[in-house]
């Protein structure tokens, strides 16, 4: 019993290992979700753990269809229902992070992202380049610098006006620095989470 235990787990020993590190990793984000709760003491926050064991259910299913997958009559019976259940638990909110430039440069972004406003919650995650916010804010002090301020300012300017257009027809919008992305996309979920919008 023991030889084979230790056969399969030698052959599946990958498999296992991912299996085991997710778990980990869940482990932990309850662990510091519990002690957020405890801290602020506010369950606000709570509905992330509730997230995570969703995001659980496609993952298994496709493993589980994987596992089946060598079996001929799998194929005409088992694999169509599992792969309606994981459609039906895929995560509802696809994610792109994508740049927004000018209304004319940005046309087919911002006309697929008001079509999708329609039936569905988008938010438009777009990445600022630091280089063009220095030459924006920095000091002018000599011709050239005038002209980097003046093409720094055109550029934010119809970035702006791109993210206008797509307020107006009920799009988010973020728009940060890239090494500033990660903060201000979980804070901007949870606004959304709290907000009962997702």
């Amino acid at each position: 019993m023991f030889k084979k235990f230790r056969n399969y787990f030698f052959r599946h020993r990958y498999s296992l290992s991912v299996f085991i590190l997710l778990n980990v990793a869940c482990a932990v984000c309850i662990g510091l979700v519990g002690a957020r709760v405890a801290y602020s003491e506010s369950d606000r926050h709570l509905g992330l753990i509730w997230n995570l064991f969703l995001a659980w259910i496609p993952f298994i299913l496709a493993y589980f269809a994987h596992a089946v997958s060598w079996r001929r009559v799998s194929l005409y019976f088992i694999i169509p229902a599992i792969a309606i259940l994981w459609l039906i638990f895929f995560p509802n909110a696809p994610y792109m992070l994508t740049d927004l430039q000018d209304p004319e440069a940005s046309k087919e972004l911002v006309a697929h992202c008001l079509r999708l406003a329609a039936r569905h919650l988008v938010l438009v995650v777009a990445m600022s380049d630091p280089a063009a916010l220095n030459a924006r804010y920095a000091p002018v002090t000599t011709s050239s610098r005038a002209y980097e301020w003046a093409a720094a300012e055109e550029f934010m300017a119809s970035r702006r006006e791109s993210f206008e257009l797509l307020r107006r027809g009920g799009v988010l919008g973020l728009d940060v620095v890239a090494g500033n992305l990660s903060p201000a996309l979980v804070e901007r979920y949870l606004e959304l989470k709290e907000r009962a919008l997702l």
